[in-house]
């Protein structure tokens, strides 16, 4: 899109472009001609990253300079903006509504979405991307923490890449953990953490240690299947700036293993004293940093039978951690995309298991892929939450949980809404496929 600076050079300060869903990156450029990018004193975005805030400060721009906007949405929708122009006061403002006569959009199409670091995830667990096989499965679960007596006490087991996401960060608020450390020992709201959790959301225990662990245990799992160069696991930790730390010389594997023993609030037997959660938290960060890369994404090596990525550093530009002689990384070689039986119809599930206290899953299948809305109602046909806003979600069997905690017994009901999106031949532009709408009654009792 394009926008032209008004005429009024007083008003040409700062420029506020607000967007109706969040862009996830928007570059700025002189002229449609995109040789070279915008200069300006400041940017800020807010955390939807719907509002653009660009301040040009004391030198605004001329009046009648045309400015091109290229960027990405988020969501499977297309693209409304308004502007908005400010003195340097931010007090006298011209504003309009995308495209007006100071104002055009060249191109607004849904695209598919890019592979990305979701993709990698996806793929570690069962029914990702059709891959014959995965690293995480119920003889191999991705476990954080050890679990304690019969019902698996201070431990969370996460069978799906969904609740994976759920521990990483709520997705309504953006809350991610910051908090801690401390063991998996209670929750935020003083409960003792008595059985095995299926995820841990930052809103009922906020962690950054957890979060840390789940992080490591990935991307020690993508090395192992070949998205990541191979051999994280097996890589030997050593900190020339700390050489009294307490996992010095320990390869990241066994760290990780020592992880989850302090994280059930155990002590380790094999190193005296014992080391603090801090000491641990440090290490992780440090391991989960090692090889990251600044935009979060790098780019593939492959991605039709199974994403694989690139490095981003050598091994010898990080001084901690070194080749360990005689070992051998540890390697899953899953069988690529097989292409399972996708679903001929769409079709909403009844809600199981039902009735339900107080969480519950709801299935559905999708022929094609779809921009999907979930919405809860109660009797009188109120909304009560929402579980999927108009969300790309790719063809074939979906689910999520619906945590009724906070609400009273009672029937309610759940809508689904998907529009089917077909991919084009140009631009990699889709277009609209079918409408399905179903809706189902469930029961919670308390």
């Amino acid at each position: 899109m394009s926008l032209t600076a008004p005429a009024d050079p007083t008003v040409d300060h700062v420029l506020l472009v607000s967007f109706n869903i969040g862009i996830s990156r928007l570059t700025a450029y002189t002229s449609k001609v995109k040789s070279d990018t915008l200069v300006y004193s400041g940017l800020s975005v807010d955390p939807q990253r719907k509002n653009w805030t660009y301040n040009f400060g004391a030198s605004p721009l001329a009046g009648h300079h045309e400015i091109q906007l290229d960027g990405v949405g988020s969501k499977g929708k297309t693209i409304k903006a308004k502007y908005t122009w400010f003195d340097q006061a931010m007090a006298t403002k011209q504003k309009g509504v995308i495209p007006d006569s100071l104002s055009r959009i060249d191109k607004n199409l849904l695209g598919l979405p890019a592979p990305n670091l979701n993709n990698v995830g996806e793929e570690l667990f069962p029914k990702g991307f059709g891959q014959g096989s995965s690293y995480f499965s119920d003889l191999t679960p991705l476990i954080v923490g050890v679990p304690k007596g019969p019902k698996g006490a201070s431990s969370v087991r996460l069978k799906k890449y969904g609740n994976v996401i759920k521990s990483f960060i709520d997705a309504k608020t953006g809350t991610q953990h910051l908090s801690g450390p401390t063991c998996l020992d209670k929750l935020i709201s003083g409960d003792s953490i008595k059985s095995q959790l299926s995820d841990l959301s930052p809103l009922k225990k906020n962690d950054r240690v957890f979060a840390e662990m789940l992080a490591l245990k990935l991307n020690i799992a993508a090395s192992a299947t070949h998205k990541f160069p191979i051999g994280l696991g097996e890589l030997t930790y050593s900190d020339p700036s700390d050489s009294a730390g307490p996992f010095n010389n320990l390869l990241v594997s066994d760290i990780a293993k020592d992880g989850d023993t302090l994280m059930a609030c155990l002590s380790l037997a094999a190193i005296h004293p014992s080391p603090s959660l801090g000491e641990l938290l440090s290490v992780l960060v440090k391991l989960n940093t090692a090889f990251a890369e600044t935009s979060n994404f790098k780019d593939t090596v492959s991605f039709i039978a199974k994403t694989v990525l690139q490095g981003v550093r050598p091994l010898g530009d990080v001084p901690y951690l070194h080749a360990t002689p005689g070992i051998v990384p540890v390697t899953f070689v899953s069988q690529g995309s097989q292409y399972p039986d996708l679903p001929l119809a769409y079709a909403l599930y009844q809600n199981y298991p039902n009735p339900f206290n107080p969480v519950t899953t709801i299935a559905f299948d999708l022929p094609e892929p779809a921009i999907v809305t979930l919405r809860i109602y109660d009797v009188l046909g109120r909304e009560v939450t929402t579980l999927a806003d108009h969300e790309l979600m790719d063809e074939g069997f979906q689910e999520t949980s619906f945590d009724a905690a906070g609400f009273a017994s009672g029937v309610y009901f759940y809508r689904l809404v998907a529009e089917g999106m077909r991919q084009g031949d140009a631009d990699n532009a889709v277009s609209a496929g079918h409408r399905f709408i179903d809706v189902k009654k469930m029961l919670l009792v308390k």
